[in-house]
């Protein structure tokens, strides 16, 4: 089973989407998709502190939106410019 989230990943939303996921994930849900219109500082601290939270859900942001460097420092690729 998968939960969508759809809302924008701005710090206003942050507990709406907590308090969603709370209610959502149990045993079957293995998977939270974020498919907000972009993604942001505040949502990739949300991603982080969700996967401490719900270590058994994998977490996947989507790839449209702007926020292509959000999702490379989710998946550990961006290395500083030395």
């Amino acid at each position: 089973m998968r939960v969508e989230i759809d809302l924008p990943l701005l710090l206003p939303h942050v507990e709406e989407i907590r308090q969603r996921l709370l209610a959502q994930v149990n045993g079957e849900t293995r998977k939270v998709v974020f498919t907000a219109p972009g993604l942001d500082a505040a949502g990739l601290q949300l991603i982080i502190a969700l996967q401490k939270e719900f270590p058994h859900v994998a977490v996947e942001v989507a790839p449209e939106g702007p926020g292509g460097i959000f999702r490379n420092l989710l998946a550990g690729e961006v290395r500083p410019d030395v």
